[in-house]
């Protein structure tokens, strides 16, 4: 398929640190914007008002299907624990990227550079 025909882009990604991968996945996406997360939720309560917080560990993807980039934002967060049981946790965010992906088919993975993290990804151009 012609990248022009495309509607939508499939994307297969690995966020990397060195050689660790941190999160990986795909995605689908599409001309309605849309939200990824990749990781896990913690939370914990407050006392004695029993507020419960809860923060999100890992990878926020945000995205919309545009020719002939896709506006994709991609956020990392992690949680911090103080060691100390009675301290709550917090949350980070490690980066906050803002990036456009052509529409394209890849011959094989990619990979581009995100602060101190690596993204490889591979894209898939569809008419859905």
């Amino acid at each position: 398929m012609n990248h022009d025909d495309a509607t939508a882009l499939h994307v297969e990604f690995g966020l990397l640190l060195g050689d660790r991968l941190l999160n990986g996945g795909s995605l689908l996406v599409t001309q309605v914007q849309g939200y990824a997360c990749y990781g896990e939720h913690r939370h914990f309560r407050i006392e004695p008002s029993w507020l419960e917080v809860i923060l999100f560990d890992g990878l926020l993807i945000q995205h919309r299907f545009e020719l002939p980039a896709c506006p994709v934002e991609m956020r990392l967060l992690r949680v911090i624990e103080s060691g100390d049981e009675r301290m709550p946790l917090r949350q980070e965010q490690v980066f906050n990227s803002e990036l456009r992906m052509g529409v394209h088919r890849s011959a094989d993975w990619e990979s581009i550079a995100l602060d101190q993290h690596t993204l490889a990804f591979r894209c898939t151009p569809l008419r859905v």
